[in-house]
């Protein structure tokens, strides 16, 4: 199993640790702002995973892409409710008349 850590910094600053061993700094406050939120990298990870769906679903089709967009769009799941939903991506693939030019 692959485990990542998080380790404290002080105040709401961390360094996060992938299993990879790559390191992200991150920072929960919003004023200081001095890395991403846990919930933007959320957001950026989920964006990441599924572009890469994307990619590989449409590559196995032969088919070329010009652009892969994956916006993640967080939206209350009620009005006082603690949880999201996320809209999904779009794309852009070379259409045959493109492909020749």
């Amino acid at each position: 199993m692959q485990t990542a850590t998080v380790r404290w910094t002080g105040e709401q600053k961390f360094i996060a640790v992938s299993p990879s061993g790559h390191a992200l700094a991150m920072d929960s406050d919003r004023n200081s702002n001095t890395g991403p939120g846990a919930m933007e990298l959320l957001l950026m990870a989920l964006g990441a995973c599924t572009a890469t769906d994307i990619v590989i679903i449409l590559e196995k089709k032969r088919q070329k892409l010009v652009r892969v967009n994956a916006p993640q769009i967080p939206r209350k799941c009620g009005a006082s409710s603690k949880f999201f939903s996320v809209s999904a991506a779009n794309w852009k693939k070379v259409e045959s008349s493109e492909r020749s030019s």
